[in-house]
């Protein structure tokens, strides 16, 4: 029986703004290795030789902060479908009071969702499973 070939990922980025968590990369280590294909730390300039292992993008030196960072994501990637995840969370499934780490089929579906909702009609979205 021929191999069935995994669905390329819809999304051309996903971002994690970090800062001072070189050795502890929550949102990162929690995701599957499809996923972390397509993710990449945004990281000061200080912080460049801290994440070797890892895709990243430099920020230039002037900017500093969350919120100019977020500008800067969003100014680089605008044209693309793109997610911007916080560096400490951690990803569950709800099955009513129980939660359950995610699978990679439920990060498909997850993922599979918001590209739907991002390239109809919904411009910004957050998730809870």
């Amino acid at each position: 029986m021929a191999k069935k070939k995994e669905e390329k990922l819809k999304f051309d980025r996903i971002y994690i703004p970090t800062l001072g968590r070189t050795n502890n990369q929550i949102t990162y280590d929690g995701l599957p290795d499809f996923v972390k294909d397509i993710t990449y730390l945004v990281i000061q300039p200080h912080e460049k030789k801290l994440h070797k292992d890892k895709k990243v993008l430099v920020l230039p030196k002037s900017v500093k902060g969350i919120n100019n960072t977020r500008k800067w994501i969003y100014e680089k990637a605008k044209n693309t479908i793109w997610g911007m995840f916080d560096d400490d969370l951690v990803f569950q499934k709800r099955n009513g009071s129980k939660k359950t780490i995610m699978t990679d089929n439920d990060w498909k579906v997850m993922l599979n969702r918001t590209y739907h909702s991002l390239t109809t009609d919904i411009p910004f979205m957050g998730h809870r499973l």
